[in-house]
């Protein structure tokens, strides 16, 4: 009787957030834009960028969730609800740099007001693929996003984890060549969570790469 009474006023089980929309670009100018389409008050986005510059600057209501140098270029992950710290209606993102950049950003519906856990970037070495470190998961049906940056000679490689799905990615064609790529899986049920090595099959050899990998996790409204 009691156990059916829990099980009655239980609160219902939160739908995971979705992908809406990705984008990117790649420029070499001082000032340099990814467009942005199907936004709404509430949506949720999520922005790479990796430049060959520090002085990286993005509009104000851009949150910095975490920086890394280790690739040798810079790569700062951004994020920003659409009518909290964006102002309705945003058409594109806008950044400031000042050497040779790539950007993406994507777009997510249903987060959670709360702000994302944003997991410190792990290098993942010279010669190695990126490796996104492992993220405690609070609540059941979230997104975890894996993230990464790759100097190198990985301009194929497109293959999230295993049991992610790849949304967006660029690449500057420059010498050495950047890329950088986002790919994310819905998690049914809290607790650890490790996305594991991004895979770039038989176009890349690993013995070009170095890397940085980043972890997100945006929970469910």
């Amino acid at each position: 009787m009691i156990r059916d009474i829990l099980v009655q006023f239980q609160a219902p089980m939160q739908n995971p957030p979705v992908f809406v929309y990705g984008n990117s670009a790649a420029f070499s100018t001082a000032t340099g834009s990814v467009s942005l389409s199907s936004t709404q008050a509430g949506d949720y986005v999520l922005a790479v960028i990796s430049s060959t510059s520090a002085a990286i600057q993005v509009p104000a209501g851009y949150q910095l969730i975490s920086s890394s140098s280790q690739t040798a270029d810079s790569i700062v992950v951004y994020a920003a609800v659409i009518g909290r710290r964006l102002t309705v209606p945003v058409t594109s993102l806008q950044v400031t740099q000042g050497g040779t950049a790539s950007v993406t950003a994507q777009v997510f519906r249903g987060v959670s007001a709360s702000e994302p856990i944003g997991i410190p970037p792990v290098y993942s070495g010279s010669f190695k693929l990126p490796d996104s470190p492992e993220t405690p998961v609070p609540v059941p049906n979230s997104i975890v996003v894996s993230l990464c940056a790759v100097r190198g000679d990985p301009s194929k490689m497109t293959a999230g984890p295993d049991g992610y799905t790849n949304m967006n990615y660029g690449v500057i064609p420059v010498s050495g060549y950047r890329l950088i790529s986002c790919a994310a899986s819905a998690v049914k049920t809290s607790g650890p969570e490790n996305p594991g090595t991004w895979h770039g099959g038989s176009v890349v050899s690993p013995a070009t790469v170095r890397s940085v990998a980043f972890t997100v996790v945006l929970n469910p409204e």
